[in-house]
């Protein structure tokens, strides 16, 4: 039975781990058809889980930035249409310092960009603060931001994928934020650094999914409005 068989199965983390482990084998002729089957159908359901949420939140009337000046301040994005002209920038400027993940790839061409922050500029109260909402910057956004580095110094530790919850919050005295680490072989993920237990990408999008699209819910899971939101909108995700 082939990954992608499995995967569809209900075998999600472990055909996951399985192709992780491949290591740069995985985009051998014998493993990529089908490793790529398994990580095209993986972020199909991210996109779909994605404005599943987004849904779901304007139902229970959470606080998104209903102005958006930038594309990074939008609740979703869908996947912008100079992304292949995009994508293939955003690896090369990364090739001196290492590769851009397979994940990070698909979910561009894919899903898009999310951002589900809370708005605090017209509602300073979030009964949610903590969570952790999903927010992945644009690919605009972020080959903007790694032309800011110049790349002069040759210390780009990653790619800045979106802020920290502190950050999301207001609750940190200094700018953090999530950076998916760059690999020095191609693989089809990576660490991302700055969570709290520096998971790697899918397993991150898997942990949020798992909790409606917030990652540390279990900080607020008293909290009576979040458990009406989550009760309705779990039985609506697929899982990664």
């Amino acid at each position: 039975m082939s990954y992608l068989e499995r995967y569809k199965k209900g075998e999600h983390i472990k055909v996951y781990d399985e192709i992780a482990a491949l290591g740069v084998s995985a985009f051998e002729e014998e493993h990529f058809q089908d490793v790529f089957g398994v990580m095209v159908e993986t972020f199909n359901r991210v996109a779909f889980n994605l404005n599943a949420i987004f849904m779901e939140l304007i139902e229970v009337g959470y606080n998104f930035n209903s102005a958006p000046e930038y594309d990074y301040q939008r609740a979703v994005l869908s996947p912008l249409p100079d992304i292949p002209t995009l994508l293939p920038e955003l690896m090369e400027k990364a090739i001196p310092l290492g590769h851009v993940p397979l994940s990070l790839q698909l979910f561009y061409q894919i899903a898009g960009s999310c951002n589900f922050s809370w708005n605090y500029n017209t509602q300073a109260e979030n009964p949610w603060k903590g969570a952790d909402p999903i927010q992945i910057y644009p690919l605009n956004y972020l080959l903007e931001s790694i032309n800011g580095l110049e790349n002069g110094n040759g210390n780009l530790k990653g790619l800045k994928l979106g802020a920290d919850y502190l950050t999301k919050d207001n609750l940190g005295e200094t700018v953090g934020s999530y950076q998916l680490l760059l690999t020095p072989e191609p693989a089809i993920d990576s660490e991302l650094a700055g969570v709290s237990n520096n998971t790697t990408f899918v397993n991150y999008l898997r942990s949020s999914f798992k909790n409606g699209g917030f990652s540390r819910a279990e900080d607020i899971q008293n909290v009576e409005s979040f458990q009406y939101y989550f009760n309705r909108v779990k039985r609506k995700l697929w899982p990664i």
